[in-house]
């Protein structure tokens, strides 16, 4: 089924191709909406128009909290991990699933452990998230996911 939808989305772009204007747009609407969902769902005041320009431009219109704004370009900078990551065909490391966790968190474990089922985990500190890596490879080995050794994630 997974290759049948593959064959499908590679034929559909044979037949459709798209200028490089239209690529962009696509991509830069996208990286918008993602973002500002997203962020929104957790509790992020910024506007729709607030967060497009602070991410087309890197400009503050009105006023916003520092942390939302810090929120918003940190999550801006893991969705760019995750593409580049999926467009170079790497496959999903335990390592960089910490790298993205640790961008998209800036490091505050305290939203973190205040998020909705977190607290069931008890995570209070870094130590808590690093007893937590057998779970998290077990998931994801469940997953189905081929896991190769850790390495290192390129910069």
């Amino acid at each position: 089924m997974k290759q049948h939808t593959i064959d499908l989305l590679n034929r559909w772009r044979e037949l459709k191709p798209q200028r490089d204007a239209v690529k962009d747009w696509l991509s830069r609407k996208f990286s918008i909406e993602f973002n500002y969902n997203s962020n929104h769902i957790e509790g992020n005041t910024l506007t729709y128009g607030q967060t497009e320009i602070l991410l087309l431009f890197g400009r503050v219109v009105g006023e916003a909290k520092m942390f939302d704004l810090e929120e918003m370009k940190a999550h801006n900078v893991g969705l760019k991990m995750v593409l580049s990551e999926a467009s170079a065909d790497n496959p999903l490391t335990e390592t960089f699933i910490r790298q993205t966790h640790k961008i998209l968190l800036r490091e505050d474990y305290e939203v973190y452990r205040n998020l909705p089922g977190v607290s069931l985990l008890h995570i209070r500190s870094m130590q808590d998230a690093i007893r937590l890596a057998p779970i998290l490879s077990s998931l994801l080995q469940e997953s189905g996911l081929n896991m190769p050794a850790r390495r290192k994630h390129r910069d």
